[in-house]
């Protein structure tokens, strides 16, 4: 009897065994450049930043056009969608109450806890729904105008994720085209997965959907501790320092110049049309236009 146990427990041991050498091989072997190709992403991290453009100084030296320190009022992305996250909406609540109850309100029952938690983040909806109209009231800026800055913004994340997804299934397919012509011994096709790319395997979150976007740019400084008191109660609210760009001469060889303005939709389509890697603007983007800013 302790001898056949002894064999079955052998030979499910060797199964397991020959299991994970299969996969090992799968691993190291067959799926080799695969696995090399996500490793060296990984280290790879790219990351969109503000451009700074710069002095322009006339014959003299003087500066007629720089960037200047200024304070920016910024929103989490997952604040400015028509409707909020629900997982980030109930992480907020959640700290929320953690903030308020402390260490008891993980004692609290579980059903007195997802009893709070359900009505914490009403409140975290109805904060966010009153953080535009008490923003705008409070900088002076027309409402449509932050609402026209949340759409660009989201409208610019969805491009981008649109973007990364293609390129990573468009890659896939590449792969998997260019390994079916190719002569692969017999033992390689047993262990590899001969299925075609899943489109539905490519979703995915791009980092802006987890980042801060800036929705009123260089607000008045002497505004900062009145906003400041709202880091708080508004959800995703944060205040961040940027730069903006100054024309010390205000409107003197303005015409030389040029000027900083939001880029047109018309001006982003011939940019990709023409695929032009240091044009390939985004929604929110400034584009210097006429003069010297033109040529930048």
């Amino acid at each position: 009897m302790f001898e056949r146990r002894l064999k079955v427990f052998l030979g499910v041991l060797l199964l397991l065994t020959a299991v994970l050498v299969l996969r090992a091989a799968q691993v190291q072997v067959v799926e080799h450049d695969q696995w090399s190709e996500q490793a060296a992403k990984a280290l790879r991290q790219p990351k969109l930043v503000e451009t700074s453009r710069g002095e322009i100084r006339d014959r003299w030296g003087r500066k007629i056009a720089v960037d200047k320190p200024c304070v920016d009022v910024t929103v989490d992305y997952r604040a400015l969608t028509p409707e909020p996250d629900k997982d980030w909406v109930d992480d907020v609540a959640k700290r929320r109450l953690v903030d308020r109850f402390g260490d008891d309100f993980t004692k609290l029952p579980r059903g007195r806890r997802k009893a709070l938690l359900a009505d914490e983040a009403r409140k975290v909806r109805s904060d966010i729904e009153q953080m535009w109209p008490r923003l705008a009231k409070i900088t002076g800026r027309p409402l449509e105008e932050i609402d026209e800055e949340r759409r660009s913004i989201v409208e610019k994340i969805k491009l981008r994720r649109r973007s990364v997804w293609y390129w990573k299934y468009d890659r896939a397919v590449e792969a998997h085209e260019n390994a079916a012509t190719r002569p692969t011994p017999a033992w390689k096709r047993w262990l590899a997965e001969d299925d075609a790319p899943n489109i539905d395997a490519f979703r995915l979150t791009v980092a802006e959907e987890t980042e801060q976007h800036v929705i009123l740019h260089d607000v008045d400084p002497d505004l900062r501790p009145e906003l400041g008191k709202y880091s708080d109660s508004f959800p995703g609210f944060a205040l961040r320092f940027g730069t903006h760009r100054v024309y010390p001469y205000q409107d003197v060889a303005c015409h030389v110049l040029g000027r900083l303005t939001k880029v047109q939709n018309e001006e982003r389509k011939i940019a990709n049309k023409e695929w032009d890697a240091l044009r390939d603007y985004e929604p929110t983007d400034l584009i210097g236009r006429g003069g010297i800013e033109g040529l930048c």
